[in-house]
């Protein structure tokens, strides 16, 4: 991937919002030097260039939105708009053909993003298409171990193969990605995505130990978060807490499942999202020992 100089950008945004080279550059740098780091033939220090974006009143996310067309921002979201659409075509020939191209791109160019965009695309692949077949996620798995500090990238790898993990690492890479501090909203949101997946996953195995333990620990770190954006998060985990009560046989986790899943198609409008929710509800209950209650009062 080519990288961009910043310079270049930077003047164009200067330029829009009507600033001299002069009025900008006054008390942070000289105006000489401004020119040669817009021209993208000097760089310049990362206190200078918040000082310079917040002289034209322009935000570092402002700025990083047009900033890079392969930035791993815009990959990642490319990559989720057109797995997503494939999932919900279920069209195994585009993803074959997406995969396909990942790996050329990544013998060509030599970029680990593509290589590992691969590899998840494959994954989810073999998870639709082809369910009897262990996927080789190893390569992937080993960069998760490998990388101590988890930002947007990992999260993003690990929400869409974590149906491949054991659930002894499906423990580690929750608890690896669960920000300890809520710093940037786009991050958390994927982390405790992935989170809560986890859990999910554990749930579904009957792992309750290790989905309770998940569990307490998110709801000790974020029970007091009030932001709008993290509200279906929040949702979901108290979804989460009632199909955990549902594998232990409690009947008032059917009760809150059933809550949520009317909240969202008769309340929000969600109606996708509550046929998801009810396809997991059935999903769990269907095993769980008041779903086997259920069906021998019925015999």
């Amino acid at each position: 991937m080519k990288e961009k100089n910043f310079g270049p950008l930077f003047a164009d945004f200067r330029k829009r919002k009507g600033y001299t080279a002069k009025d900008t550059a006054k008390n942070i740098i000289s105006v000489q030097f401004l020119r040669l780091f817009e021209k993208g033939d000097s760089d310049i220090n990362l206190t200078n260039f918040y000082d310079l974006l917040d002289r034209i009143n322009v935000t570092f996310e402002e700025f990083m939105f047009e900033y890079e067309e392969n930035s791993v921002d815009k990959d990642i979201s490319q990559a989720e708009q057109i797995l997503d659409a494939f999932m919900n075509e279920r069209n195994s020939i585009k993803f074959k053909k997406f995969a396909a191209s990942l790996n050329e791109s990544y013998q060509k160019k030599g970029n680990i993003r593509d290589y590992h965009f691969y590899l998840v695309t494959e994954a989810i692949y073999d998870n639709i298409f082809l369910t009897d077949t262990q996927t080789n996620i190893e390569e992937l798995e080993k960069y998760l171990f490998d990388c101590e500090t988890w930002g947007k990238y990992e999260a993003f790898i690990a929400a869409n193969i974590y149906f491949h993990f054991s659930s002894d690492s499906l423990v580690v890479f929750a608890e690896r990605a669960l920000p300890t501090q809520l710093t940037s909203d786009s991050t958390a949101i994927y982390s405790i995505d992935f989170y809560l997946h986890a859990c999910l996953s554990l749930i579904s195995r009957n792992e309750l130990a290790s989905a309770e333990y998940l569990l307490k620990k998110f709801n000790d770190r974020f029970a007091a978060i009030g932001k709008p954006q993290y509200l279906i998060l929040t949702i979901f985990e108290l979804f989460l807490q009632g199909l955990l009560k549902i594998q232990k046989g409690d009947p008032s986790g059917k009760e809150t499942c059933e809550d949520i899943i009317e909240f969202f198609e008769s309340t929000l409008k969600q109606t996708d999202y509550a046929n998801a929710l009810h396809h997991l509800f059935n999903l769990i209950y269907g095993k769980s020992p008041l779903g086997k209650n259920r069906r021998n009062r019925m015999k």
